[in-house]
């Protein structure tokens, strides 16, 4: 059964992903998920394949190694916070109640009594400690949350008997940490020190599961002229010549008895397809020679003929004339992506000229005045100069006198 595998996505509470699995390489974008509601948000990422990254976008990652890869966001949500409320000078509405009285000719007498009420966006407020007959004040190390905007922040002068004095309220719009100096209510002004820092954290996980390429890695027989494949978990192969699938070649195996490209395609129990390297198997040339001529095969893409080892020019046609012959036959896979662009497959037969025999009686005369001729693989009769050929086929003395007349 062939399983076929496809881009599947994936989430979690922390981000999303997709693809969340495939044949290898993998290339899976990623996204967060957790914002921080206009609080600054964090995103730190571990891929799991090398790669680290820190923000919201996220380059894709490709995951080229087989099995499982753990993917890991951290997510900080950052806030405000205050650190520091510094008065340096109050206005004037502390004076005139009973605490601080207001005397003709001495004026006011005593010093208010300061605190500060902070307010969030929920109406929830926060009520500093009170510090007594100041005429300016400090509050440090506070470390005050600041995580539902807006805020503002009153100043007061605090009266056991009569009403606390109000002396004035900043309305606090948050943007980047530092120190927020203001002045209002006609003479209150002091400054904010507010800080950055993290108020929640969350760790979330995932996998993108990579499955591995079929190996299409063969061998040759060249005895047996079959070409296998060695991975034994294929459960598809396609085996192709030239780019044509060959009918039946279905196996493992497959017989190499044709000269030509052999590759193949092959397919695991992942769904995942390979395809192999290729084999060129070079054609046999028969070469054959009659008066001179010599032959090869008709239908070849290209020929080039030598004589002693030097190429004959011109001579690129399936007859030349020469000694030796070269043939070189070019091979094209089926798919243009996979070109070869020339395959030297080269067979080379040198043809010898005819050698003659003579065979001689004493003195040097010629015997029964035959030559013997051999020409490729056949031999042929012919008689000398002073024989003719008679009835039998052997050669016999030739009349002299009848020759010369």
């Amino acid at each position: 059964m062939i399983l076929t595998v496809l881009p599947g996505t994936g989430s979690n509470f922390g981000f999303t992903f997709s693809p969340s699995s495939g044949c290898a390489p993998v290339t899976s974008t990623f996204g967060p998920l957790i914002t921080g509601g206009g609080a600054p948000v964090t995103y730190d990422w571990d891929f799991g394949n090398g790669n680290l990254f820190t923000g919201d976008t996220p380059p894709p990652q490709t995951f080229t190694q087989a099995g499982d890869h753990l993917v890991t966001l951290t997510t900080s949500i950052g806030g405000y916070q205050l650190d520091q409320v510094e008065l340096v000078s109050v206005n004037g509405n502390w004076c005139g109640d009973v605490e601080e009285p207001d005397i003709p000719l001495i004026g006011c007498t005593g010093s208010p009594d300061l605190y500060y009420v902070i307010t969030d966006g929920n109406g929830d407020s926060y009520t500093s400690s009170t510090q007594d007959d100041a005429s300016g004040a400090t509050w440090s190390g506070l470390g005050v949350t600041l995580s539902q905007p807006p805020y503002s922040i009153a100043f007061f002068d605090e009266d056991p008997v009569s009403q606390d004095d109000a002396l004035g309220t900043y309305n606090l719009t948050l943007g980047v940490p530092g120190t927020y100096p203001f002045s209002i209510a006609g003479g209150t002004v002091g400054s904010l020190i507010i800080s950055e820092t993290v108020l929640q954290i969350f760790h979330d996980t995932d996998i993108v599961q990579v499955f591995a390429l079929p190996d299409m890695t063969w061998t040759c027989d060249s005895l047996s002229q079959t070409l296998c494949l060695g991975d034994t978990a294929l459960v598809s192969v396609t085996w192709f010549l030239d780019g044509d699938t060959i009918p039946n070649a279905t196996g493992l195996c497959v017989q190499t008895n044709d000269p030509g490209s052999y590759w193949a395609t092959g397919t695991n129990g992942f769904g995942c397809t390979g395809l192999s390297d290729t084999l060129v198997i070079c054609p046999l040339i028969t070469v054959t020679y009659d008066t001179g001529i010599m032959y090869t095969d008709n239908g070849f893409a290209t020929y080039a003929w030598t004589f002693n080892g030097t190429p004959i020019s011109g001579a690129d046609l399936h007859g030349e004339r020469g000694v030796h012959a070269h043939l070189y036959r070019s091979f094209k896979r089926g798919d243009a992506s996979r070109t070869l662009d020339r395959v030297p497959c080269t067979q080379r037969r040198t043809i010898h000229r005819p050698r003659t025999w003579r065979y001689g009686r004493s003195g040097g005369v010629a015997g029964d005045g035959c030559t013997r001729t051999r020409a490729g693989h056949s031999s042929a009769l012919a008689c000398g100069r002073y024989f003719d050929r008679d009835r039998s086929g052997r050669c016999s003395p030739r009349n002299l006198s009848r020759a010369t007349a």
